[in-house]
């Protein structure tokens, strides 16, 4: 399934949360930390003049978004303010 948001918001794949402690035991679904930071896949042609891009790593509200799935893959559809910073690497 393609997924393209409209308005003013984005389709976002959220980072994987680490299913294992440092020793290698499993950590449950429901007991792992959930990351609020992804990459930015998709965004309207109307949002393109925003300070991030496609390919970009974002930080957002813990709890922001919508959950969809496309495939076997979890995205993340976000409003546009519930982004806190664009991250970049040193």
């Amino acid at each position: 399934m393609n997924i393209e948001p409209i308005g003013d918001r984005i389709l976002v794949r959220q980072e994987k949360s680490d299913d294992r402690t440092e020793s290698g035991l499993y950590i449950p679904d429901n007991a792992q930390k959930q990351p609020n930071t992804g990459e930015v896949i998709a965004i309207p042609i109307m949002l393109e003049t925003l300070d991030f891009t496609v390919g970009n790593t974002i930080l957002f509200a813990k709890y922001a978004g919508t959950i969809v799935n496309s495939g076997d893959e979890e995205l993340l559809i976000l409003d546009v303010e519930e982004i806190i910073a664009v991250l970049h690497e040193d």
